[in-house]
Parts: structure tokens; C-alpha cells; sequence
């Protein structure tokens, strides 16, 4: 799993980052009226936390078990000669879907165990979505910071992949030399259902990843204030911007404001 660039799954993913800017929605403050804690890093310390991917708000996440092709059972046994001497073993139809969930439970605890192993950063290509902002700034009270993704990836070390949203169980196809464990297991970590494409997701894997912070500060390039950021109790906007810039000098900072006429969200330069 240390080249996940070799695992390139939606047409769109087949592309260089570099140009690319990546958002992050944040909640500003928490239950107890102080700064998030996580926010506070981020902004102010360029700390990006690695998730784990059993925390993560889709009930399907790690669900999605991939079908495979061209399985045989001379590919199985050269690969697992153990699985000979199971139970009904030589009782399967190969050419039945009863191949994959034998398979499928042979790898169940495995990749229970690997899962936990990974660490996740999910962000989205866009900044201007107002159910993103709903869902993830607070209502549209909170933040939205966006990275150069080319830049995040060479702090990071990680790959950035997108995720693929479809509707039905992505296809892997069984290898004579075992990399579709591989490619199983990235597939798991992006693919969702066509239900949440409008998050335009993209998601930062670290496999097994010494520690579970990163510090990116050089990433961030943009900084949206919500337009309901100043219906935060206690909400100073020239100091909190003035914050920001001694922090973020070369940094673009801006609101975003209600259209009336197209009943949409907008970035706009900041009003004093």
C-alpha cells in the first residue's frame, strides 16, 4: 500500500493536482462558545488531522465490498493454498456469486484489522456549496479552508485520490501475484454511493501513518468566512481577520454572502 498512485480508478483521476485547491469545512466554535479546538489548529497552526476511517458520517464506509473478476480456483489456491483444507472448499461453484462471499469472508478479519491501520483526510473541490456548508461549517457559520493539493500532497507524503461515487459494487479484478488485495482495499476507501456526490470529495490515504497530525501550513492558500459566520455569540470579524492575516500574509481571505437573485452563496472580497 505505499504507492496508492498505481490505483487510479474514475477517468477524472487520471490528472496531475498540481493547480488543484481543496476546501475544508470546519465548524468556528464549539458547545461551550470557545474556538474548536481542531479549527483553531488548522487555521492557526496549519494542522491537519488524519481521520480514522471507522469515524468517518457514511454508515457504508468499509461496506462497499468490491465483486471480483476472473477468479478461478487455480488463481485461489496459487495465492492461498490454505483455503484447500477448509470446510466445502472444494464444494464451491466458480461460476456462481457464492465465489466472492467465500473469498469475502476468507478476508473479512484481515481487512477489518488493516482499516484500522489507515488514516483519512477528506476534503471537497468545492467552496461554494451551500449543503456542504450547512452540513459541515455550522450552518454556514463556520469556515472553509482551501489547500493547494499539489502542495498538500508533497508535505503530506500521501496520495489525494477522489472519491467515486456510483450505485453499484466497483469490480476488482483477481491478479495471479495478489495486488488486488491492493486495489480492494482502495476501492473501499473511495468509493460512496451516488448519494453523496455533491461533495465532490476527495480524500488524502495514509497507510499506517506515524503519527496521526500533519502540519501543512505552506498548503493553505484560501479562507472563506461563512455569511453567517457573525451570528456567532461574542464574534469579532475584524479581529478575528486580523488574526488570520498576521498569520496568513499572502493568504486570501473572503466571505461568502447571500444572492438574492440566484439564491445562491458567493465568495466575495471581505467588507470592513
Amino acid at each position: 500500500m505505499q504507492e496508492l498512485d498505481k490505483y487510479y480508478f474514475c477517468e477524472n483521476n487520471k490528472r496531475d493536482m498540481s493547480g488543484d485547491i481543496l476546501y475544508k469545512y470546519r465548524v468556528l466554535y464549539g458547545k461551550n462558545g470557545s474556538l474548536n479546538e481542531f479549527t483553531k489548529r488548522l487555521l492557526f497552526d496549519g494542522q491537519i488531522y488524519l481521520s480514522a476511517f471507522e469515524s468517518l458520517n457514511d454508515p457504508f464506509e468499509g461496506q462497499i465490498v468490491p465483486q471480483y473478476k476472473g477468479i478461478t480456483k487455480e488463481k485461489v489456491l496459487n495465492l492461498y493454498p490454505c483455503l484447500k483444507d477448509m470446510p466445502d472448499f472444494n464444494d464451491i461453484d466458480w461460476q456462481s456469486e457464492s465465489v466472492t462471499s467465500y473469498i469475502r469472508e476468507f478476508f473479512t478479519p484481515k481487512i477489518k484489522e488493516d482499516l484500522k491501520k489507515y488514516g483519512v483526510f477528506c476534503a471537497s473541490s468545492d467552496c461554494n456549496n451551500d449543503l456542504l456548508w450547512a452540513h459541515y461549517a455550522d450552518s454556514h457559520k463556520g469556515v472553509c479552508i482551501g489547500f493547494d493539493a499539489k502542495k498538500l500532497e508533497e508535505i503530506s507524503g500521501y496520495k489525494i485520490l477522489p472519491v467515486c461515487p456510483q450505485d453499484k459494487r466497483p469490480e476488482v479484478e483477481f491478479s495471479n501475484n495478489g495486488s488486488h488485495y491492493d486495489e480492494y482495499i482502495v476501492k473501499m476507501l473511495t468509493t460512496k454511493s451516488s448519494a453523496w456526490e455533491y461533495e465532490h470529495e476527495y480524500r488524502m490515504i495514509a497507510f499506517n501513518p506515524p503519527k496521526r497530525d500533519i502540519y501543512c501550513f505552506d498548503a493553505i492558500k484560501e479562507i472563506y468566512l461563512g455569511c453567517r459566520i457573525e451570528k456567532n455569540k461574542d464574534f469579532n470579524k475584524e479581529d478575528f481577520v486580523r488574526n488570520l492575516k498576521e498569520v496568513h500574509p499572502y493568504c486570501e481571505i473572503k466571505e461568502m454572502r447571500m444572492n438574492i437573485d440566484t439564491l445562491k452563496i458567493e465568495s466575495c472580497p471581505l467588507i470592513k
